[in-house]
């Protein structure tokens, strides 16, 4: 194809005019401010928010907190938050940049009563005998509408920012209740994108809970559209997963360095203390219902049996029969292995679980970022 002649080119139309309120002269600053330059790197990311010394959140940055029901994402929010006020103390593994203009840290619980959050705060609080500094803002809006909670959150964040000279981080607890339904795609990404836009406008990290399916073929994602938004824009997508009273915090997603394996984080309640603590579990005792797994369907794979073919099929394990059942319903929970509806009621490995027991024959040890991933 011949080059374009100056004639040709003459005769493009100028583009002197856009919509939008945007005059040609912005958008073509915009675009100058926003150039590739290999003479002039961008300011690098801040860290603000950590996990077990792990950057997850940055300046301008929104992140993820993703669980099932009832598995400890208020707490361990809080405890963001506690680490961000310098609050001391057990933090469930967080730590902050040490907010040392003490700019506001904002919090906004749509989830709980206004009783349960007071509790939940206070009881962190008093845990490290700390008092909560005025640039801390925290508020129970469980009984607000949708147009109430954007208005509120951004009245609240205005007025904290000329309070305290700026936001050093924003809390919401129940992202899902800004939207009328997590499956209204447009909405959420309108959402997502609003949170983006805010945590850049304001130089802030900003830090979301939401809650989980569970697919098919075995893996989790964020409820809805709006969990599938979060998890492709989100720089970090922290899990909390688990199957008894313990809590493992793991990356689900992330464009930075993850937390896996030995850098995950375990929490459960604390009886003795009140509240939730970090513990330090076993790691084959956490795994060891995988071996038994591969135990009971080494070279039999496409088999299915009843409970007491699986009991007599693990010869090697001394465990009652009884914590090999919880073990079968925590494999079927978590979709390795299937359940006959009727008759029988035989237990039969799912595509993952085969996946899983290959792995597991070729010697991988991290089989449980397997159904993080």
């Amino acid at each position: 194809m011949n080059p374009n002649t100056q004639e040709q080119i003459d005769q493009i139309p100028v583009c002197d005019q856009v919509s939008d309120g945007f005059s040609i002269e912005d958008i073509r600053q915009g675009i100058q401010e926003a150039l590739f330059d290999i003479n002039t790197p961008p300011t690098p990311l801040v860290p603000r928010l950590l996990v077990n010394s792990i950057p997850v959140s940055h300046v301008g940055g929104v992140t993820a907190i993703l669980g099932g029901c009832k598995r400890g994402k208020s707490n361990y929010g809080m405890n963001g938050q506690a680490a961000a006020l310098n609050c001391g103390g057990d933090c469930l593994g967080w730590s902050s940049d040490g907010n040392p203009d003490r700019h506001a840290v904002i919090h906004m619980d749509t989830e709980q009563s206004r009783q349960q959050c007071d509790t939940m705060i206070r009881r962190r609080f008093t845990a490290s005998q700390f008092v909560p500094p005025e640039w801390y803002k925290s508020v129970s809006v469980g009984h607000w509408g949708i147009d109430m909670l954007f208005a509120g959150l951004e009245v609240l964040v205005s007025d904290a920012y000329r309070d305290f000279g700026g936001i050093h981080s924003i809390w919401l607890d129940g992202c899902s209740d800004f939207l009328k339904s997590v499956n209204d795609e447009a909405r959420a990404m309108e959402l997502v994108k609003n949170l983006s836009q805010m945590a850049r406008e304001y130089s802030c990290a900003i830090v979301v809970s939401l809650h989980v399916t569970q697919g098919d073929n075995g893996l989790v994602n964020g409820r809805g559209h709006l969990g599938r938004e979060l998890e492709r824009k989100a720089e970090t997508v922290l899990l909390l997963s688990g199957s008894g009273s313990i809590t493992k915090v793991s990356t689900l997603r992330s464009r930075n360095k993850p937390v896996r394996g030995d850098d995950c984080i375990y929490f459960e309640y604390s009886e003795v203390v009140g509240r939730h603590v970090t513990v330090n579990p076993s790691q084959d005792e956490e795994l060891k219902h995988y071996p038994f797994l591969l135990e009971c369907w080494r070279g039999r794979d496409d088999a299915a049996f009843t409970l007491a073919e699986i009991y007599r099929n693990s010869p090697s394990y001394k465990e009652s029969n009884t914590t090999k059942r919880n073990w079968i319903n925590i494999l079927h929970k978590e979709k390795l292995v299937d359940r006959e509806p009727e008759g029988f009621k035989r237990y039969q490995l799912t595509l993952s679980g085969r996946e899983l027991m290959n792995e597991l024959i070729e010697g991988e040890t991290l089989v449980n970022d397997y159904i993080n991933v």
